[in-house]
């Protein structure tokens, strides 16, 4: 692609008294707008790939909630939470893309989960980026997942993004079935967790080694199987999983999955 771009606007505009998501980006010689989904080349030397291919600035502001007991409503301390950013994949946007960013925080004495602010960084203009989502574990509990309604458009994500549940208590229940049932949703929760390091169900080089990020979940998900072990219940968490695609993981370049998890005991 010719030139540079010196800026990139994000802006609201009326037309016959409606609103539009606008996004103009300017430089030598050419500009290319963009208004709702619909490219436009005025007048133009990039082809409709490169203007595809254009990076818009991402920022997401600080997240701060407070995890209770759904019964007692008091403050549940030690939990573990992930946020994730990513890209949608897929011709419909359902599978998980390329990871963004993810942070990870543990609950406080008083039920706080926080997350700090980041960016601005560089994203695809074209490419969807996923609703926030924090997944949450505590043992004893039904693990949960807490997200911004996945309602956005492409061109109204690329603006700083929030989180729904800022400044609210979010209420996590005790599991109430049997140890088995228990160990059957702490699984689906764990593989969809691993899910998010993969594209369409396929362990993924473009996420690579992205489970590395996510340290404090995957001891959690340890202990978890220990515990639940010691009780002669069987099961299988991410752990367990990352141990089983060892050789692909090395092949990868990711090193051994079991060396990672002795260097979190």
């Amino acid at each position: 692609m010719k030139g540079s771009v010196p800026f990139i606007r994000l802006l609201q505009q009326g037309r016959n008294g409606t609103m539009e998501t606008r996004i103009d980006v300017v430089a030598k010689g050419w500009r290319i707008a963009a208004t709702a989904g619909l490219l436009a080349l005025v007048p133009g030397v990039l082809s409709l790939g490169d203007a595809h291919a254009l990076p818009v600035p991402f920022k997401a502001e600080p997240i701060e909630f407070t995890l209770v007991d759904q019964d007692t409503g008091e403050p549940i301390e030690g939990a573990t939470a992930t946020a994730f950013w990513q890209y949608r994949a897929g011709w419909e946007g359902g599978g998980h893309g390329q990871i963004v960013n993810v942070l990870e925080s543990v609950s406080r004495k008083d039920g706080k989960i926080r997350f700090p602010g980041w960016g601005p960084v560089v994203v695809d203009a074209w490419s969807r980026l996923r609703e926030t989502t924090v997944f949450i574990f505590k043992s004893g509990y039904t693990p949960m997942g807490a997200s911004n309604a996945p309602t956005l458009t492409s061109a109204e994500n690329y603006k700083q993004q929030g989180f729904l549940y800022n400044g609210l208590n979010v209420r996590m229940k005790q599991f109430p079935g049997s140890r088995k049932d228990y160990e059957m949703r702490v699984s689906m929760f764990s593989y969809n967790l691993m899910g998010r390091t993969e594209i369409l169900g396929v362990p993924s080089a473009r996420n690579g080694c992205e489970w590395k990020r996510f340290p404090l979940m995957i001891k959690a998900f340890m202990a978890e199987e220990e515990r639940l072990r010691a009780e002669n219940v069987v099961t299988g968490l991410m752990p367990s999983a990352l141990r089983a695609a060892e050789s692909y993981y090395v092949k990868e370049g990711c090193g051994s999955p079991t060396s990672f998890l002795e260097g979190l005991r």
